[in-house]
């Protein structure tokens, strides 16, 4: 099921003209139970260039306080410039400056508490935004149909169906929250009722771990529905460990794509997820568990399914990856090498490891550092094949007999950032016979990541999640919905401590 913006239109009929209560200094107003508020004059568009409203107006020799930008308002003023909303205003009503297209100046004050549905829709003008810390509601599609190059966020709410949205180095991102984003719908939205698919996305895609947008650093969690819908020159993705869903439909049609790998972190996938993706022949997924699927995970079921060794009966046995024709194991590649010694060779957001044999070995460890915290561990058996993969603590990898060494590709590394590895071979007991250590540096440019790893000050109580003993703002979850803190199910959540997002697994 596809998500569509549909906007209904209110048809006002009042004899021939609209009606409004009075104007003062060109600006019309309506009266409301708590003052006034701003309305549109005799028809819809007429507001244009500067207009800075009142905190209060005299009327008749009466003072009235504005206090909110009325339905309508300014609906459909392309001439509109820039607009100074003073701080008496507590809401900016539905369709306030609805397709407003010559609007590149909004200042929200901190007396706003909600901006309600499309207020700010298709004002492609306006390229820079702040919410302020007083929004506690804001409705769908209100910063819809704009693309931001300046988005600061202040307020702790779902922010998910806003439509504030930004393009970082040719991808699209959603804002969820304060702290998180997804990959945005590849969906434009041409009119009030329909909308065009535009496919710009082409070539090999990599999602980055965070991504940086007016001072900010998000953790990118999601890819979003309909997120890369229709991308038929894509021909590879790299999915960072970050993301935790993959949105329904969101590679639908990816025609050229003919392999992908899903991290471990992945524990969701929508409908038709991979729907139409007819060259793809391969599909790994590193997560132990099964990941929850809506339907069919995709079309052409004789794909490869990788998975870690000892997942291999899980896969099979579910209702839907067992669909699959071929289930199979993780497996490293067999490599020549010319000394006894790891080799690595990074990238942006990956590191290829080339890795000896040791005679008698049954079990290999690889484990990758970053300033003294373990990254992940790979764990393989005596055949190289991946038994499990853990980004919180040790891998092991193992390797077959008769072979030189092996090598294995560890995605989802951050760019520009120094790592070290240890690499240990151990016997059919488990003691160590030999071991390996070095450092490497991926390329590219480094991000900040917020901590996003649980930490002492959180804890759950009788299915509440507590914040040094208190119950925090707000719980979101992984999409980025809001929820009621309590009797929360098992799942992972988001709350915030000390001015970061905290995920919470319970």
């Amino acid at each position: 099921m596809k998500k569509l913006f549909t906007f209904f239109l209110t048809l006002f009929v009042a004899s021939s003209v609209w009606a409004y209560s009075f104007e003062v200094d060109g600006i019309c107003y309506n009266y409301v139970n708590d003052g006034v508020e701003v309305t549109y004059p005799d028809r819809y568009g007429v507001y244009s260039g500067d207009v800075t409203i009142p905190s209060s107006v005299t009327y008749n020799g009466n003072s009235y306080s504005v206090t909110s930008i009325g339905q309508s308002a300014f609906y459909n003023c392309s001439g509109l410039t820039s607009v100074t909303i003073p701080n008496s205003v507590t809401s900016i009503r539905y369709e306030a400056f609805y397709n407003s297209s010559g609007l590149t100046s909004a200042t929200i004050p901190n007396s706003v508490t909600s901006i309600e549905e499309v207020a700010f829709y298709g004002c492609s003008g306006l390229t820079a935004i702040t919410i302020p810390n007083s929004v506690i509601s804001i409705g769908r599609g209100a910063f819809g149909g704009n693309d931001f190059t300046s988005i600061t966020i202040d307020c702790y709410v779902d922010i998910s169906e806003a439509g504030l949205e930004f393009t970082k180095n040719g991808i699209k991102y959603n804002i969820l929250s304060k702290y998180l984003v997804e990959i945005a719908e590849n969906w434009d939205y041409t009119d009030e009722t329909e909308k065009a698919v535009f496919s710009y996305y082409s070539g090999d895609i990599v999602i980055p771990e965070s991504v940086e947008m007016t001072n900010n650093t998000y953790t990118v969690i999601g890819i979003g529905a309909l997120a890369f819908y229709g991308g038929h020159d894509i021909t590879s993705i790299t999915i960072p460990n970050s993301v935790i869903s993959i949105g329904e439909e969101a590679f639908y049609n990816c025609s050229s794509l003919t392999s992908i790998s899903i991290p471990s972190s992945v524990n969701y996938i929508g409908e038709e997820a991979f729907l139409g993706c007819t060259s793809l022949k391969k599909v790994t997924c590193y997560a132990v568990q099964p990941p929850e699927v809506e339907g069919e995970v995709l079309e052409n079921l004789n794909a490869y399914l990788y998975v870690p060794c000892q997942s291999v009966e899980s896969y099979d046995l579910h209702s839907s990856w067992g669909n699959f024709k071929y289930i199979k194991c993780i497996e490293s590649e067999s490599v020549e090498l010319s000394s006894d010694a790891v080799s690595v060779e990074a990238k942006n957001n990956e590191a290829t490891f080339s890795m000896p044999l040791n005679s008698g070995a049954k079990s290999y460890t690889l484990t990758i550092s970053n300033n003294g915290t373990v990254f992940c561990t790979l764990n393989f058996n005596e055949n190289g094949q991946l038994v499990n993969i853990d980004f919180s603590t040790t891998k092991s990898y193992e390797l077959k007999d008769g072979v030189v060494g092996y090598q294995f590709t560890v995605t989802g590394l951050s760019a520009g950032t120094n790592y070290t590895y240890k690499f240990v071979a151990k016997n059919s007991a488990g003691s160590v016979l030999k071991e390996y250590t070095g450092a490497f540096s991926t390329t590219g440019t480094a991000t900040a990541v917020a901590n996003v790893e649980q930490t002492n000050a959180i804890t759950i109580s009788n299915n509440q999640i507590l914040v040094n003993g208190e119950a925090p703002a707000f719980v979101i979850t992984v999409s980025g919905q809001k929820i009621a803190n309590a009797n929360l199910k098992s799942g992972v959540y988001f709350v915030v401590v000390d001015g970061e997002m905290v995920k919470v697994m319970k």
